[in-house]
């Protein structure tokens, strides 16, 4: 830390608004903790771009084994309340190499329980069979 800076380290800011919200309400504390988990790698620069690997959250939590499938719903949580969107779905590529799941942080949650509340958009292609119509139908009445 630079002479002058005392107190003044990194952080993630989660505003009141936020957390006050039906949408950060509606999803268990895991899945708030892997949104500041995928919140901390924002950077200002990189909006559209967010990846947190499942290892990567393993190194931040000790090494705790994380199932995941456990992980994969916990990205649809936040998806569906509208805390994130993903750009572009991760898979293991030809030749063993990874994609990782591309996110961005994303506003809807603010519409979360209203009218104005709208399903996930990804790009074409980026559905998995039947992945759109159950976000559909887990909309907010």
């Amino acid at each position: 830390m630079k002479p002058g800076r005392k107190g003044k380290g990194r952080f993630v800011k989660l505003e009141y608004e936020l957390i006050d919200s039906p949408a950060w309400a509606a999803v268990n504390a895991s899945a708030r903790s892997l949104y500041i988990d995928i919140k901390r790698q924002w950077t200002g620069f990189n909006t559209n771009r967010l990846t947190l690997p499942v290892a990567q959250r393993r190194g931040v939590h000790g090494g705790k084994l994380l199932n995941t499938k456990t992980y994969s719903k916990q990205i649809r949580e936040l998806e569906a309340v509208g805390l994130i969107d993903i750009m572009e779905l991760g898979a293991l590529k030809a030749g063993g190499n990874r994609a990782y799941t591309v996110f961005r942080l994303s506003d809807r949650w603010r519409f979360y329980g209203n009218e104005k509340y709208s399903p996930p958009e990804r790009p074409e292609g980026q559905w998995r069979p039947g992945e759109r119509k159950k976000a559909r139908e887990n909309l907010p009445t």
